[in-house]
């Protein structure tokens, strides 16, 4: 392979014009003679430029490697790009939900000679993610990954034109945790500061080691009673009767408030400043 890295000449052997940037180019030329070739017209098509002087020359002051030749490429993309079983086993090892260091680790201690980074790792499960999402809406991306992961999910829609309002979801774990912990809730909306464009509720309990954990999460359409009251009703649902919580502490939102007051009239209700 040849890449140019030379100077044009006059005939007195000095430098006389700077064409530089005419002569840069990250094409990578397959023999010497296409190299000159290439090097040739860019000389000629400086035109009236080069006119001014008696003549030109191309002089190739050494047809060989200027630097040492590296033993490896651990520097170069090519040399750390995965082979096709590493790839699947990348693809394997993120289903199992097996983090990128250890990943990396499998693979080395398979292939010694292996030079990949964490940034190669990255790079595949980036790939990986976008073409089993390609084409679905980020919200049927998140359904999707709830139903594989079982979350206990619950969802509203819009009975004219279909689209999805409200979607509620409990990881199973945190489920039997709440199940064990249900006398204090502290809940709070952020207003669209997520990628699906819609206020995004949390509901977090206490241990009694005052150790906060959290319950639920849930997607509104708008920050208004009626989703409020529909998202508490989904978790009330998750427990008996005799286990619904005793405290509620909220900010100073009238809808959650009053949503609160409909589905857990006995607790106590408590204002976050």
């Amino acid at each position: 392979m040849w890449r140019p890295n030379g100077n044009i000449l006059n005939d007195d052997g000095f430098e006389n014009m700077t064409t530089t940037s005419s002569f840069s180019t990250k094409r990578v030329f397959e023999s010497r003679d296409e190299l000159m070739e290439w090097v040739q017209n860019i000389a000629f098509s400086l035109g009236s430029y080069i006119k001014q002087y008696d003549g030109w020359t191309l002089r190739v002051i050494c047809d060989q490697h200027n630097h040492p030749l590296a033993q490896y490429m651990e520097g170069h993309a090519f040399a750390r790009r995965l082979k096709e079983h590493e790839k699947q086993l990348v693809a394997d090892l993120t289903n199992l939900n097996v983090t990128l260091h250890d990943i990396l680790s499998i693979i080395k201690e398979r292939d010694e000679n292996n030079v990949s980074t964490l940034k190669t790792i990255y790079n595949e499960r980036l790939k990986l993610r976008s073409s089993r999402n390609y084409g679905k809406t980020p919200m049927q991306v998140l359904m999707e990954m709830l139903n594989e992961k079982h979350f206990v999910t619950d969802f509203s829609v819009n009975s004219i034109s279909n689209e999805l309002e409200n979607l509620f979801f409990i990881h199973p774990r945190l489920l039997n945790i709440w199940k064990a912990f249900p006398h204090v809730l502290i809940i709070d909306a952020t207003y669209k500061t997520n990628k699906y464009g819609m206020p995004f509720v949390q509901i977090v309990g206490t241990t009694s080691t005052n150790k906060t954990f959290s319950i639920a999460f849930a997607f509104i359409v708008n920050e208004k009673e009626d989703n409020y009251n529909w998202v508490l009703t989904c978790l009330k649902s998750t427990l008996e009767k005799c286990m619904h919580p005793h405290v509620i502490a909220t900010d100073r939102e009238s809808a959650l408030m009053n949503a609160c007051q409909q589905v857990f009239p006995g607790a106590t209700r408590l204002l976050c400043r």
